[in-house]
């Protein structure tokens, strides 16, 4: 499939064209995870049902309180989720790449819980939430793969309640470990989507990258962290109250492509 062709789609339409379906599709089974076991017939009635949207960078998809009436696929671009707290402090829960389901919390729902938007110029395809609820029904390996995707985010939002009163390093070495368990060892975020996933400010999140990057945990590249994950553990692991060890690839950063 070309990488070009989503921006091609910018549009606020909830209608496709055939070919505009059948690409869809393709993608579905191409660059999903979570759809990859479904059935040929499941996955094409999804790509059916959808349809594609654009956000440009800085645009929410929804906000707290919104009625919860669909979930999406990242098609093209990056989604973050957050949380804002009572005096104005953004937390942030997920940062998605192509290929990442959203929106999940829509299925248990009635509204939206936290706010959604567009890190950067994105493309999404938005599943009706009846539709996935049916699905899920017919296909025990699609609510499956839902657990997992909860799970895990339920497994790093418990580490990092047992790191709030912690360094705000240990933070930070949690939250990348979380993230190279979902991306690989090589991370494409900026240091302020790094200091929001761990509760800390920008200028604290340099200071730290900065000392892990002198003790072998990180190598910089333009736009990228290179984590050794095996040092990192070793960082967390070696305190008094140690997250849980995240079951990623141990070699250098440098030996695991994306």
């Amino acid at each position: 499939m070309r990488s070009d062709y989503y921006p091609k789609l910018l549009s606020a339409r909830r209608t496709l064209s055939a070919t505009e379906k059948s690409r869809l599709l393709e993608t579905f089974g191409l660059r999903v995870p979570m759809f990859h076991r479904l059935p040929k017939q499941l996955a094409a009635e999804l790509a059916e049902a959808s349809g594609v949207r654009a956000y440009a960078a800085g645009e929410f998809l929804c906000r707290p309180g919104d009625p919860a009436r669909e979930l999406w696929v990242l098609l093209k671009g990056r989604i973050s989720i957050h949380r804002t707290s009572w005096n104005g402090h953004r937390v942030g829960i997920e940062i998605l790449l192509p290929g990442d389901v959203f929106g999940l919390s829509a299925m248990l729902f009635g509204t939206y819980p936290n706010e959604i938007l567009a890190a950067r110029e994105s493309v999404v395809a938005s599943i009706p939430k009846t539709v996935m609820m049916k699905a899920i029904e017919r296909c025990p390996e699609l609510a499956r793969e839902i657990l997992l995707v909860f799970g895990q985010r339920l497994r790093f939002m418990e580490t990092q309640l047992v790191l709030s009163r912690e360094s705000a390093e240990k933070r930070i070495v949690a939250a990348l470990l979380y993230l190279c368990h979902k991306f690989g060892p090589r991370l494409p975020l900026t240091r302020v989507e790094l200091s929001e996933m761990s509760g800390t400010s920008p200028e604290t999140t340099i200071r730290v990258l900065q000392r892990l990057t002198r003790r072998g945990g990180l190598r910089k590249a333009p736009g990228t962290l290179l984590c050794h994950v095996r040092t990192l553990k070793t960082m967390l692991e070696a305190e008094e109250n140690p997250g849980p060890s995240w079951d990623v690839p141990d070699g250098p950063p440098s030996s695991v492509p994306r």
